[in-house]
């Protein structure tokens, strides 16, 4: 999964660019027919003049799920996924100093076992296993990047 992860990361990354501005959100029109649709609020958005709706990013015509699906993709507006993105490349970030602490301690499980207590304060408490597993987090960001 890590490596499927980092491929959508780089995926949603590159298709952003040129995408409908945000914020979007779901739009239910009173016309009598099941329909719900998704626009953008952008202030400058204007594609082209002949488009009816000019804000509209997608229109749902299921009665059953269009409503789920409309909602869903309005969260996921570029301004959304770019901010996730970003925090998930801060999280890995964060992970880099835990696991070059791991890389100062034996591998050797018999000998310093995931329970060994590294940093204990307050209500934090660090034990080997858990720089172990930062350390295997973080080489698998650097195997794929």
């Amino acid at each position: 999964m890590a490596g499927k992860l980092t491929e959508i990361e780089q995926q949603l990354r590159e298709k952003m660019d040129g995408v409908t501005p945000g914020p979007w959100r779901m739009h239910v029109p009173d016309r009598g027919y099941c329909s719900n649709l998704v626009l953008t609020d952008a202030p400058d958005f204007a594609p082209d003049e002949k488009y009816r709706w000019r804000h509209l990013i997608a229109d749902f015509d299921d009665c059953q799920r269009g409503e789920v699906n409309a909602a869903f993709i309005a969260l996921c507006s570029p301004e959304n996924i770019r901010a996730l993105l970003d925090e998930l490349s801060r999280l890995r970030e964060a992970l880099k100093p835990f696991a070059a602490a791991a890389n100062c301690h034996s591998n050797d499980k018999e000998f310093m076992p995931d329970a060994m207590l590294i940093w204990q304060g307050g209500e934090c408490t660090i034990r080997l296993g858990d720089l172990r597993r930062a350390r295997a987090l973080s080489t698998q960001v650097e195997e794929r990047e």
